[in-house]
Parts: C-alpha cells; structure tokens; sequence
C-alpha cells in the first residue's frame, strides 16, 4: 500500500511546477516612462512565470510537426528556457495559441507565422485575438512596476535587507555568487504586487517591440513600437546581463540573437487568458549529464556579511577615486561606508548613462552584410563569438571618468 502510494505521488508531482503557472490579469492604469511621458495601458494578461524548458520543447515539438520551424532552445526540466531567438519566441507565441484552440496573432504576408525569420511589423498583428503572443515593451514595463514608481518594484536599491537582497531577484550583484551557471527555477524569489515573479533577473525576456532610442516616435497610448529598424527589445535583465533589471532598463538585440540568460514570458489581449494547455504539460526528467537543479535558491546563496566591502575593495582600485566626479565616492568609501560608496557610484554611472550619446551604427540597423553572416551563423547553428559580434555595430562615448 504504502509503496503504490509514493508512485501514485511521484507521478502526480511530475505535472507540478515550483509555482502554479497561471495568467495574471493586468487592469488598465498608466505610468511614466523613462522619457518623462504618460504612458496608457488597456487592460490584458500576463504569465506569471518565464516560460520554462519542459513547456518549450513540448509546444516545439508539436510545433515543428505542424510545419512550424522552431531550431532553438535548450534548457532543463523546469527552469526556464535559454538560448530563445526573438523569431522562435514569436513563432512559439502561435503554436501555442494552436495548441490551444486559439486564434494565433502573428501573420506575415497574410499568412500565419510558422517559418524563417520574418521582419514582422505592427500590422502583421492581429491586436485583438485570444492568442498568446509576447507583451509589448509598454505592456512589460507597466507589469514589471505594479504600481511602483521606484527603480525596483521592491524598492530604490538592489540591495533591500541584510546582509544582501535574496528576496526578489536572481542576479550576480555586488559580488554576490547566487547561482551555480544557470537561472533558477520560477518562483524562486518573491513575485510583485501583480503575482508576477522574476520580471528582475533571472532570464532576459524578449518583448515585442523594435527598439527605439530614447522612444523616439513611439506614441502614449498602448504603443507597440516602431516599424522601422532591425533591433527588438529585451527586458528586466537576467543571471548574466544584471546591469538592466530596473524598471526602465532596455536592452536591444538583435532578433536571431542567443544567449544562455535570453528566454522569455507570454502575454494575451484577453485579461481572462487561461494556461489549460501549459498546465497539462508534464516536467520533463533530467537528462543523464544534466546538473541536478537546486530545490532552494537558500541552498545555494553564497551569502557574505561584508559583501560591500568586498565589492569595493575588488572595485574601486580600478578606477581613479581622485576624479572629481568620484568624490562623494571617495569620501564614504575611506570611512568605510561601503554601502554609501556604491549607491553614490550607481548614482554617477546611471546620470552618466542617461547623458551619453550612444550612437548605433548605421541608422539603428545591422549592415547587410554583417546581417547575412550572423544569420548563416544561427541558421548554421554555430556559436556565436562576442568579440566578432562587437564589429557589428560602433558605439561613440567618452571617457567615464
């Protein structure tokens, strides 16, 4: 009796993800962007997990044998899914939406999406089906603040707590080792006001939009983004990219781009969206080789009581303290005030930031040329080289200091 009901149980726990995958109604409302404007938003639904590895490959798979063509993605059991191309993200969106007996929401040239590397636009969109498609980078953000105005939606400051911040997000700050070379599962940390956890680290998430500089033409009222320009967006930051996990915080990408800390979450138009068909799909069971996941992100904090001191001390011999613009920095790091000393060097790099004059190269696109190697490289599945993708595009700013 009591070994049929430990397999009755362990069979049971096969479908059971670390949280309950469910779509979290948005209500409309609004909220500043970085560019001083109001923003708009109508109501809609949003997961309130990233996507994870289990859930990709079982709609991929079905996916590829209904004549989509999805390549990428790896990942395990129930972490999130890594190394998602914008295309794939997008054309998964649809399988899903499918898969579900719903109406898909991307098309191009009038037909469904479901191969290649299509240059989508606003119109290829169908706004107003019941599918699942990615949230706009105005839906993302409005989601990620929950009625916050601060940089986090757990406060000002990465660091909320002593001796260092493990409430809220996975990421590698301040010299805190929080992971052991991959994300942890959803729901590690605590969600925000809306239910929606890990929208700060964790894993980079794909929105839809083309990235725009300083929003340059992109509207107040539910935009969607630019038509123009080769560049999408990536949003809250992740175990890898930790700098970009503010509210406001933008990444552009590239669409065919990878990267282990690259996956993403889903949305819908339909506030009342369900997740029936993610919920029936069973986690699978590691592979062999595969690292066993932690259980508890407590299990692998690597938690130091001094851990600003040790960051100053790691980060600040580096760089010219005598600067006049590191003054304040100076001053509170010889009275050992290291917590003071990084938020007043935050506080110079985030003004510096948001002055500098970064110019993409040429017009906010890849050059042709550049594009067709980096596309034979994804299609080609091989890997991508950082110090060859840095030719890519050219970036004019001055010294920091």
């Amino acid at each position: 009796m009591k070994t049929s009901l430990l397999l009755m149980l362990f069979s049971l726990s096969c479908n059971i993800y670390a949280v309950n995958t469910q779509m979290m109604e948005i209500p409309s409302g609004k909220f500043t962007r970085s560019d001083g404007k109001t923003i708009q938003i109508k109501s809609f639904s949003i997961l309130n997990t990233e996507i994870t590895w289990s859930q990709f490959k079982a709609v991929k798979d079905w996916a590829n044998k209904q004549g989509y063509e999805i390549n990428g993605g790896i990942g395990q059991t129930d972490l999130p899914a890594q190394n998602i191309s914008w295309y794939d993200a997008v054309k998964w969106c649809n399988a899903l939406s499918e898969m579900s007996g719903k109406t898909p929401v991307y098309y191009f040239n009038g037909q469904l999406y479901k191969k290649g590397n299509a240059d989508l636009t606003n119109k290829d969109v169908k706004w107003d089906a019941d599918g699942y498609r990615l949230p706009t980078e105005a839906e993302w953000e409005y989601a990620y603040r929950a009625g916050t105005s601060t940089c986090f939606y757990w406060g000002e400051f990465p660091r909320e707590g002593e001796p260092v911040n493990h409430e809220y997000a996975v990421f590698h700050f301040w010299g805190t080792e929080e992971i052991n070379g991959g994300p942890l599962r959803g729901g590690s940390k605590k969600p925000n006001a809306f239910g929606l956890y890990d929208m700060a680290g964790n894993m980079e998430e794909w929105v839809w939009d083309r990235y725009s500089l300083k929003y340059k033409n992109v509207g107040t009222d539910n935009p969607k983004g630019p038509d123009t320009g080769f560049w999408r967006v990536l949003r809250g930051g992740g175990f890898v990219i930790d700098r970009i996990f503010t509210a406001d915080a933008r990444h552009m990408s590239y669409p065919f781009w990878i990267n282990c800390d690259i996956g993403f979450r889903i949305a819908s138009s339909n506030p009342k969206a369900d997740t029936k068909t993610l919920n029936s799909i069973k986690v699978l069971p590691l592979n062999a080789n595969d690292t066993k996941p932690y259980s508890s992100q407590r299990n692998i904090l690597d938690i130091r009581k001094n851990c600003d001191e040790d960051t100053c001390k790691r980060l600040f011999p580096l760089l010219d303290l005598n600067a006049p613009s590191m003054k304040s920095v100076k001053t509170a790091y010889l009275e050992n005030n290291y917590s003071e000393a990084l938020t007043h060097f935050r506080n110079i790099m985030l003004e510096r930031i948001k002055t500098e004059d970064w110019i993409p190269w040429p017009n906010d696109y890849i050059d042709p040329r550049d594009r067709k190697y980096w596309e034979s490289r994804f299609e080609q599945k091989r890997p991508f080289n950082i110090a060859d993708f840095q030719n890519c595009w050219q970036l004019r700013h001055n010294n920091i200091f």
